[in-house]
């Protein structure tokens, strides 16, 4: 499933069209949590954003599943960032941790 869309901001000072384009990835969420198989999870979740990252200038994951793979995806030449570790690490330090 893919969804995309378009924003465009202030272009006189970005000079370029900015697109966010969403993926799910069909049935992994099954074969973590119903059928317990984090290496095929794992293999199906990498698989697609390693496709995803090749297209696109940056990467975010928004699933706190995911966050696991991060480590694997330190050499990747695209942007990854990870939605749940961005929000623990800001609520962390809002609440002095």
């Amino acid at each position: 499933m893919m969804v995309q869309k378009n924003f465009y901001h202030s272009q006189a000072d970005m000079n370029k069209q900015v697109g966010i384009s969403e993926r799910l990835v069909d049935g992994a969420l099954d074969v973590l949590f119903k059928e317990g198989d984090f290496d095929k999870y794992s293999e199906m979740m990498m698989q697609a954003i390693e496709k995803f990252a090749a297209l696109n200038d940056i990467v975010v994951l928004a699933h706190g599943s995911i966050i696991v793979l991060l480590p694997n995806l330190v050499h990747s030449k695209t942007s990854v960032l990870a939605i749940p570790r961005i929000g623990v690490e800001t609520d962390g330090k809002y609440l002095a941790l």
